[in-house]
């Protein structure tokens, strides 16, 4: 059984961790506002209202047995990615930090 997250109850930090890597350009697409944490497997988002930083927290699609999330790119488009996906493309990506 996979990990349920809790996703009514928000999970906010006051400042990024060191060791992040800004998600700017994915597959084509722009992004300003995300961060990929690979220490913890998570992937942080700067809210446009806010001075914290939140914690995305995938939904769980139980047809095909995966996390996925929403990320919403410079021109406010929402793209369906897997969450899982996202992280091991940024280590990858960025395999010089291993």
């Amino acid at each position: 059984m996979p990990k349920q997250y809790n996703r009514n109850t928000p999970e906010y930090i006051d400042e990024l961790p060191k060791d992040v890597f800004e998600m700017t350009k994915v597959l084509g697409y722009e992004f300003d506002r995300y961060w990929i944490d690979l220490n913890k497997c998570r992937i942080i988002m700067k809210p446009k209202k806010l001075n914290k930083y939140k914690v995305i927290k995938p939904y769980y699609d139980k047809w095909n047995n995966t996390y996925y999330f929403n990320p919403i790119d410079v021109n406010g488009i929402a793209h369906h990615w897997r969450y899982y996906d996202l992280i091991i493309y940024h280590t990858y990506v960025n395999y010089e930090y291993w």
